[in-house]
């Protein structure tokens, strides 16, 4: 749709060229409606053979963390897809760790997990952002406003051979 109205404008300039008429020129920026990031990884870190749980909790700095930026009225719907375990980097071990992860969202518009709340499941529908009053959504400042995801969980390191286990986090999000 952009390219053909870029295309209309150039043919009326050529047209007003030839009529020695003034024109105005116009630029638009698009913006996305949506965006998301990794603020920044979940790191369980190094462990060692047999050491057990460990657990990484709401809070803790290894936390991962989304951030999710649109419309500040906008509602979305988050569905994230966690790995059942982490597998080893060479393909011919074939041991894993099994891991359990939560999730936790803040749409207050502050990256503090003290004001989060915990969701479960798929396609959750959630405000971008939540006003604690009226008064809050009119003193707002700009249409855009940010949430963040927060992702932790725990895993259990039993008997398995040494070398780096890895897994995927995948957000999807989809505005309403």
């Amino acid at each position: 749709m952009i390219k053909v109205f870029k295309i209309q404008l150039l043919l009326l300039f050529l047209f007003v060229q030839n009529s020695n008429a003034q024109f105005i020129n116009l630029q638009l920026t698009i913006e996305p409606e949506l965006s998301a990031s990794v603020v920044s990884d979940l790191n369980f870190g190094q462990l060692v053979v047999n050491s057990g749980e460990r657990n990484i909790e709401l809070g803790d700095p290894s936390m991962g963390i989304f951030s999710v930026t649109g419309f500040k009225n906008q509602r979305v719907y988050l569905d994230v897809q966690f790995p059942d375990a982490l597998v080893h980097q060479n393909p011919a071990i074939s041991n894993n760790i099994p891991i359990s992860l939560n999730l936790a969202v803040n749409n207050t518009g502050v990256n503090d997990y003290k004001t989060s709340f915990p969701i479960q499941g798929d396609n959750v529908l959630v405000n971008l952002h939540e006003y604690a009053s009226l008064e809050s959504y009119r003193s707002s400042k700009g249409v855009w406003e940010t949430m963040y995801i927060y992702v932790y969980g725990s895993l259990d390191i039993g008997s398995i051979p040494n070398g780096i286990y890895d897994g995927q986090i995948f957000l999807y999000v989809e505005y309403d």
